[in-house]
């Protein structure tokens, strides 16, 4: 799958992906970009999985109606997210087109 890193992710995160194609926001250089906008081009990249930190994007955008599916992490540290990997891999896997997966990270 084509997955898009939002703003916040830590990097290091793509090394857990390998069996994926993972874009960063900023490589891309839509760093300036709004969230709305965001997810029009990530549906113009032809990304299939917006994997972000946004919390509120279920009341911002309606990915039900998008060719996408988002993982939300909730949270950004790198200590919390490296424990979740295999549960962030498994979301990816089993997303589909209109899902909005939140990861709780706390309490790890």
């Amino acid at each position: 799958m084509k997955v898009l890193f939002g703003q916040g992710r830590p990097v290091p995160l793509r090394h857990y992906l390998l069996e994926h194609v993972v874009a960063i926001f900023r490589e891309k250089g839509w760093s300036e970009k709004s969230n709305g906008e965001f997810v029009d081009l990530e549906e113009f990249e032809d990304c299939e999985i917006l994997e972000t930190t946004e919390q509120n994007l279920r009341h911002q955008q309606n990915i039900s109606e998008r060719d996408l599916a988002s993982i939300v992490l909730l949270g950004t540290k790198w200590v919390e997210i490296m424990p979740k990997d295999n549960e962030i891999r498994f979301a990816i896997d089993k997303a589909s087109y209109g899902d909005i997966v939140e990861i709780c990270l706390r309490g790890s």
